[in-house]
């Protein structure tokens, strides 16, 4: 150490040139890190940074822009993700005051610090990894084997409703998945019992979209709770030891419009009644003679919807390559919760331990961490299955697994970008600005129903559940927090009035990617699936809205009465 500090003094005095040579080395080693760098790339417009503070605290209104930019590109451009850099960018526009220091902080740090977060990693690996179990679950045939359970029940007119609901719930853990193995599995049987397209869509959407975002093993369920966790360190120290997959679970019987609208799809299961002009198209469709399915019919129809996931047609449809996997990702995050909170309360000191029971548990848990292990057993179990009965080789194996993670891929960017949303809308004050400005004017017990109606028109807007959740999120937290007084139950509701609303126009928008994949799986034109649908979607929001978000909202009811409610509005109206 001693000899590189006097090699200076050598260099100095051995040549004229040695000064420059070591005031370049002290250049060289004075070199910013790329932190350092991004921070003097934030501060290259001092003045006008100082200048946007200034009028950011001056109109405090301004904090509003990030999500209204995004709220209009969404609806503009109909593109969820160039909507939320778009908002993104505008956050930081207000902060940096010039356009290019907004551009560069909209990459390397509002989305490089969402990616960096290392409960954040864990969600989005998690989703990956489940997606591309379910992918290597479809391409080995478990799926179809789900379909070949109720195809034989397909008899009469309410039995295929109902074989096409059993099939939907069969079917829990993906929408896309839902909606092409029911759709294609059971549309040639149609016409043998006299089902339209356009009410045969309604169930097969319905079910598709509305089950999987309430199931706890889903591709939508870590997006979900990377949304609760996000929105957990919006509300400070208080909710830090918050779980934001018991979270998940406790804002389910809140999403009063899916559990209404399956409650929906039962009814016209069951009773076989339509309304509206779904009324007309099932009169229309009752007129036409039987036809009887055939398997010229089922190779027709196969034909037409060949994709990279679909099992080869000597690949035999067994539902245990479906079912094996999926129950081991439940059970293995189940029982890993379970441990890991259990060693958490173990190792807390005596005074301060609760009691060890499963609640408390499951409250001290990981369970990102925990859902992450469930999601490697059940793709290795797959992958296991899979090898072990030959069904396909390894390299095709890992091909199908692959497949499943890019199907999941664009929902995982759109949470990355909400994530930066959030962020940006943290740091100018958006959320803080409309609690100051409606604690006074609002009441507690409106915000909810509040809440659900912006998610159902946003959603129908942009046809986006995630870009919806994305955009509503970051504000509802800290407004649920002020006007709720810190109650959990209330910030719960207003979760999951998030996360309801926002599946509406996932349904019915024709907008919406369900929407079409509905259309291409069901052969119904999207004018008359959004036709037919809409009425069904108006109801059963209409029924959360007022028997759910208001009577909770005002304390008049709990929420499990108020989902019976919900229910018993449906089965009688």
């Amino acid at each position: 150490m001693r000899a590189l500090i006097a090699l200076p003094n050598t260099l100095t005095s051995a040549t004229p040139m040695a000064p420059m040579l070591l005031s370049a080395a002290t250049t060289s080693l004075a070199m910013p890190t790329r932190s350092q760098q991004h921070n003097l790339l934030a501060i290259a417009t001092p003045a006008a940074a100082a200048a946007a503070a200034q009028a950011l605290t001056a109109v405090p209104a301004l904090s509003l822009l990030p999500p209204l930019v995004t709220l209009a590109a969404s609806v503009l451009l109909r593109h969820v993700i160039l909507a939320m850099l778009l908002g993104i960018w505008s956050g930081a526009l207000l902060l940096k005051g010039a356009p290019l220091p907004a551009l560069t902080a909209t990459f390397d740090h509002y989305l490089v610090s969402a990616f960096l977060d290392y409960e954040h990693a864990g969600v989005l690996i998690f989703t990956a990894i489940l997606g591309g179990t379910i992918g290597l679950v479809q391409k080995s045939g478990g799926a179809l084997g789900l379909a070949s359970l109720v195809r034989r029940f397909f008899t009469t007119r309410r039995k295929g409703l109902l074989s096409t609901m059993a099939l939907g719930s069969l079917v829990f853990f993906d929408d896309y998945s839902s909606i092409l193995i029911v759709g294609n599995a059971l549309r040639p049987l149609l016409r043998a019992v006299n089902i339209s397209k356009a009410k045969f869509a309604l169930v097969t959407h319905s079910m598709g979209v509305c089950l999987s975002s309430l199931s706890p093993v889903s591709s939508w369920v870590g997006l979900q709770i990377g949304y609760i966790a996000a929105a957990y360190s919006q509300l400070g120290s208080a909710w830090a030891t918050a779980d934001p997959f018991v979270g998940f679970l406790q804002t389910l019987p809140y999403r009063f419009f899916p559990l209404s609208m399956l409650a929906l799809v039962a009814v016209v299961c069951s009773s076989d009644t339509d309304f509206g002009p779904m009324a007309e198209v099932e009169a229309a469709e009752a007129a036409l003679p039987e036809q009887v399915a055939t398997e010229t019919d089922d190779a027709a129809d196969d034909s037409t919807i060949a994709g990279s996931l679909d099992p080869k047609p000597e690949t035999p449809r067994r539902a245990i390559n479906a079912l094996l996997p999926f129950g081991t990702v439940v059970g293995a995050a189940f029982f890993g919760m379970v441990a890991q909170g259990a060693d958490a309360i173990r190792a807390m000191p005596a005074a301060a331990r609760p009691e060890l029971t499963l609640m408390t548990a499951l409250r001290y848990s990981d369970s990102v961490t925990a859902l992450l292990w469930g999601s490697v057993f059940g793709w290795l179990l797959s992958l296991g299955l899979t090898l072990g009965q030959r069904l396909l080789s390894l390299d095709e194996a890992m091909a199908a697994w692959t497949e499943g993670i890019k199907d999941v891929l664009e929902p995982t960017i759109v949470l990355l970008l909400a994530w930066g949303l959030g962020s940006v809308i943290a740091d100018v004050g958006t959320a803080s600005f409309l609690a100051r400005s409606l604690q006074v004017g609002l009441p507690a017990w409106s915000l909810p129903a509040l809440i659900s109606l912006l998610g159902y028109a946003i959603s129908f807007a942009c046809g986006s559940s995630f870009g919806t959740m994305g955009i509503l999120f970051p504000l509802v937290g800290p407004l649920a927090l002020a006007l709720g007084g810190g109650s959990e139950p209330f910030v719960h509701h207003c979760f999951g009035a998030t996360l309801g609303g926002a599946i509406f126009g996932n349904v019915c928008s024709p907008r919406s990617d369900t929407s079409i994949l509905t259309t291409r799986a069901t052969r119904c034109s999207l004018s008359e699936h959004v036709r037919t649908i809409l009425p069904y979607c108006a109801l059963a929001g209409a029924v959360g809205l007022v028997a759910g978000d208001c009577l909770v909202g005002a304390g008049i009811l709990s929420a499990a009465p108020a989902v019976g409610l919900c229910v018993a509005s449906v089965f009688l109206g």
